[in-house]
């Protein structure tokens, strides 16, 4: 069996892959937290915005809804490539054959709901292109 050798090059590449891959899961996380506290000044101060911008029918706290499930979607790249920074830096400077797998394991995580959510938003953007086009020809019947 042929084991995998990495020279210099890749070496450095890969300590400047896991740099930023940690600065990305900071700034995920640092997102994460402004979503959610923009989701619950909508939920609890949602009335009032909608009171002073003058927002009749306009429900604020379907958006503070809307904010805390986005951010909960979100959260979890962070995680993957904050994990995978962590274990990566391991991985390269402890010679660590077990940690560089599981680095590799939170990058094929993160590649793996990155693919399903886009799976998923193009279907709902779809469906909800069907759903005008049906909206449309019963109004115009």
């Amino acid at each position: 069996q042929t084991s995998l050798r990495l020279n210099e090059q890749s070496e450095t590449m890969l300590v400047t892959i896991a740099k930023w891959s940690r600065f990305l899961g900071i700034l995920t996380f640092v997102v994460v937290g402004f979503m959610f506290l923009l989701g619950l000044i909508m939920l609890f101060a949602g009335s009032a915005l909608t009171v002073v911008a003058d927002l009749e029918g306009f429900s604020m706290w379907v958006y503070g809804i809307m904010y805390f499930v986005g951010a909960v979607l979100y959260l979890f790249p962070g995680l993957y490539l904050y994990r995978y920074s962590v274990k990566m830096k391991q991985a390269l400077d402890a010679r660590d054959e077990m940690a560089l797998v599981e680095a590799l394991h939170q990058q094929k995580n993160l590649f793996v709901y990155m693919g399903v959510i886009s799976v998923v938003g193009i279907v709902i953007v779809i469906l909800a292109l069907l759903a005008i086009l049906v909206a449309a020809l019963v109004v115009a019947a």
